[in-house]
């Protein structure tokens, strides 16, 4: 099965390029197999480049994951992932839940992590953080 890099998936999603546009939906039409790091940069490039908000990005993935005779690697983790984003408040990005439960699905956790944010989704813990003593 042929692949596909995120600017086809960004041409569909947005539309920006009218002579890209019905080249990237043609390599699409008859099914091909998207990354797991493909669906990241994809969230980037939407949140950084074309300021999607997180809402808007969580439905393009969504999206990707429904179109018809697309396989996505690790369907069960990216599907996770997006759950996990979805829900996660703060400053969380979709690599930070991806990382999380590609570790999750090997049998590795919890994700050790500096970022505050992150460390209030399930599975991970917060390192550094000094508890305090109560006298």
């Amino acid at each position: 099965m042929k692949a596909a890099d995120t600017n086809v998936l960004v041409r569909v999603i947005t539309g920006d390029d009218q002579a890209q546009l019905p080249l990237a939906e043609a390599w699409l039409s008859s099914g091909a197999w998207v990354s797991g790091l493909v669906l990241v940069e994809l969230s980037w490039v939407l949140r950084s480049a074309y300021k999607f908000p997180k809402e808007d990005v969580l439905a393009a993935i969504e999206a990707v994951l429904s179109l018809p005779g697309i396989s996505v690697e690790d369907e069960a983790i990216v599907r996770s992932a997006v759950g996990s984003w979805s829900a996660a408040k703060g400053d969380v990005d979709f690599a930070d839940c991806m990382i999380l439960h590609t570790a999750a699905r090997a049998g590795h956790g919890p994700l050790g992590t500096f970022d505050g944010d992150l460390s209030k989704v399930p599975g991970t813990q917060r390192l550094g953080v000094a508890k305090r003593r109560r006298n």
